[in-house]
């Protein structure tokens, strides 16, 4: 069945580019610790950087996230490479990053404040030792200190910039912790939010259970219909959840990114979508529960979750096996 089908814009409303291609944590609902040494990785050039956010400054679109399968705060030159968005982009495109927050100390805290950054979302899955440090794998003290370092340098200096949000993963360890984790950050002025997990487009563990009453007709995807998406190569990928790279639409050394956002190869893969063709579209899209719509409008899966958290901590245990043999 077609979909109602909203036509792409001239130019992609949001930009995500991944500066650096390395994570420091090992999330158990993440993709990146089962495909990281299946990917080649580095840093973006300067070049490439720059030619994005150089075409970007002519189309103003309304974010750019300096942030792609990766941990942003790694990347040395991110202070660097925020000031250069803001420099030619102003106040009209929302420069953001989401990072775990393990690495935030002073000193990063006022180069990203000095560079314009305009919003931080720190992904911090759990409120307690126990829980946060079983689902991330970082180190809960270092972490809650750098996020409370945050807040207090705010404050202390009156700064409406960069706005801070929090922002938790619903898995079955932490979902008791949720209304808590919204409670307690709320009353320290900082926004809190949850998001259900999803699949990443089938690159972690399928679970029909995640949406218990069943899934229904596709619907369209904002994601390449409204974004793209640079690893740092200078390589456009599909969207945010083809961590293998198996939909490369060319490269931005070569094109421009309004070139890639309207290729034949991703306006083809739009037209199956929008006839209900599913079955042409690539694998990562026609595993992806992003673009289902689950029947039940429910946010809250507490109790559904064990069979796949018990597959995410055989898989850690396996890689750590794997990691520890080489």
């Amino acid at each position: 069945m077609a979909v109602n089908y909203e036509t792409p814009p001239d130019f992609p409303e949001r930009l995500h580019i991944q500066t650096i291609s390395y994570c420091n944590a090992h999330c158990l609902f993440c993709a990146y610790p089962r495909i990281a040494d299946k990917v080649s990785h580095g840093i973006m050039e300067d070049a490439v950087y720059q030619k994005i956010i150089d075409e970007a400054a002519l189309y103003q679109p309304k974010r750019i996230s300096l942030l792609l399968m990766n941990e942003p705060l790694l990347d040395k030159k991110l202070p660097e490479r925020i000031a250069y968005a803001k420099q030619h982009l102003g106040d009209r495109t929302e420069i953001t990053i989401t990072s775990n927050g393990s690495l935030l100390t002073q000193k990063i805290i006022d180069r990203l404040i000095e560079a314009g950054l305009d919003r931080i979302k720190i992904s911090i899955q759990g409120l307690t030792r126990d829980t946060y440090e079983q689902i991330m794998g970082l180190n809960y003290q270092r972490t809650f200190e750098g996020i409370d370092r945050l807040i207090e340098t705010m404050e202390r200096r009156n700064l409406k910039k960069p706005k801070v949000v929090l922002s938790m993963v619903s898995v079955g360890q932490n979902e008791d912790e949720i209304r808590k984790y919204k409670r307690y950050w709320r009353r320290r002025g900082v926004k809190a939010t949850s998001v259900a997990y999803e699949n990443k487009g089938g690159n972690i563990e399928e679970n029909i259970e995640l949406h218990p009453f069943g899934l229904e007709q596709r619907k369209q995807c904002y994601r390449f219909n409204r974004c793209a998406y640079f690893i740092y190569n200078g390589d456009a990928i599909l969207c945010c959840s083809d961590w293998t790279r198996s939909v490369v639409l060319g490269n931005i050394k070569n094109n421009t990114i309004r070139e890639l956002f309207h290729s034949k190869q991703l306006n083809s893969i739009r037209e199956h979508f929008r006839t209900g063709n599913y079955s042409a579209l690539p694998p990562v899209c026609q595993n992806c529960k992003k673009t289902r719509l689950p029947k039940s409008s429910h946010r809250s899966f507490k109790g559904i979750y064990q069979k796949f958290l018990s597959y995410f901590q055989d898989q850690r245990s396996r890689a750590r096996a794997d990691h520890t043999s080489d």
